[in-house]
């Protein structure tokens, strides 16, 4: 059964997809069971990746059985399975013949110490006076400590996680079998764990700048004497009583002056997201291009396999007595043989666009995943 592009799906359509996918593979689970069991595995990367390869892996298996001559899409990604599980082998011999794994352990404890300390030198420099900006001194103050709390409460949280950290990193000699992506997904989910206190920042950043822009919106409408209708959504005219412009202006100087404090904020822990975000997002590029790197169309371009032959030309060498041809055999263009036969992969994440990455930030609304 073809998938279709998940992209253009709403999120039942895309879990229907996925269901009839794995119900093949694990046909004893209940439906209700099985829902809940998928969106738990695919919230971290190495689940989707899982889900990722049994889907290959079942495309491999229809293909042989049901055409007699296999297509080079499937020749590719079995050579890309191969290729990543050689790597992912070739890890794993490295790790478990060396003392990688404590490197890396403790190499990640004082990486994150040095994180810790450089955040609480952060929130320090913004409880004064960044950059020279004057902020409300008040509600610097209530935003400072209250960022500072939650890194002590993060350094517990830590504390607690700390084994789990072990156990998943010796995971990782063993994940390491299914290939160097896992491995890749594994860092990922890690990276994702160990800055779970910067997504909180942002978040609550975020949502104190979005509710701020919203109600500097709704009441600067108000002296133009507008209205936002929810029923017709659409802004109206209205006139307000005098009490009511009293109220809105006072409300919107004190919003207006307590801005640029929360404004401050939000733009460091949105950097601080951002930098974050463009990590995972360079290690999903990656992984996904080991996913579908098209290594046997790539081999058979360059030893001008019969696979990848384009058209056939003659030409006339000799007219007189017997009539000559000579025929000519031309190759594809590598970029078409590799469009034509690139493998797809099944993709349930939606990303931003620019446009809307860039609304995102201006209206405080929360940035997942680019």
């Amino acid at each position: 059964m073809d998938v279709p592009p998940l992209l253009e799906c709403s999120k039942n359509e895309v879990v229907s997809i996925i269901l009839s996918n794995c119900l093949t593979f694990l046909p004893f689970l209940p439906y209700r069971l099985l829902e809940t069991f998928l969106k738990i595995v695919t919230s971290t990367s190495v689940g989707r990746q899982l889900h990722q390869r049994i889907l290959h892996f079942g495309k491999v298996i229809k293909e042989c059985k049901s055409k007699d001559t296999i297509s080079l899409e499937v020749k590719n990604l079995v050579s890309a399975i191969v290729f990543d599980l050689l790597i992912g082998w070739l890890i794993t011999f490295t790790f478990l013949h060396s003392n990688v794994p404590m490197l890396l352990f403790d190499l990640s404890l004082q990486q994150t110490s040095n994180l810790v300390s450089n955040l609480q030198k952060l929130i320090h420099w913004l409880m004064g006076a960044p950059a020279g900006f004057k902020l409300n001194i008040p509600l610097n103050s209530a935003l400072g400590h209250f960022f500072l709390y939650h890194i002590y409460l993060w350094e517990a949280y830590m504390a607690v996680v700390l084994p789990v950290f072990t156990f998943i990193l010796k995971m990782s000699v063993v994940i390491g079998v299914l290939g160097v992506t896992f491995v890749l997904c594994l860092l990922s989910d890690l990276i994702a764990l160990a800055t779970i206190h910067i997504y909180c920042f942002y978040g609550y950043a975020a949502r104190l700048y979005g509710y701020q822009f919203i109600a500097l919106s709704s009441l600067w409408r108000l002296f133009r004497g507008k209205k936002w209708n929810p029923l017709r959504q659409r802004v109206d005219s209205y006139t307000y009583n005098i009490h009511q412009l009293f109220l809105g202006t006072l409300i919107f100087t004190v919003l207006l002056f307590l801005l640029p404090t929360v404004v401050i904020y939000y733009v460091v822990f949105t950097c601080l997201r951002i930098m974050v975000l463009v990590i995972q997002r360079i290690l999903l590029k990656i992984i996904q291009a080991i996913n579908v790197n098209p290594l046997y169309c790539a081999f058979s371009r360059i030893f001008r396999s019969s696979e990848v032959a384009g058209d056939v030309y003659f030409s006339v060498l000799s007219t007189k007595g017997t009539l000559t041809f000579s025929m000519e055999v031309t190759q594809v263009s590598f970029q078409t043989v590799i469009k034509e036969t690139l493998p797809k992969l099944n993709n349930t994440e939606e990303y931003l666009t620019w446009k809307d990455f860039l609304s995102s930030i201006l209206i405080g609304k929360i940035i997942y995943p680019l």
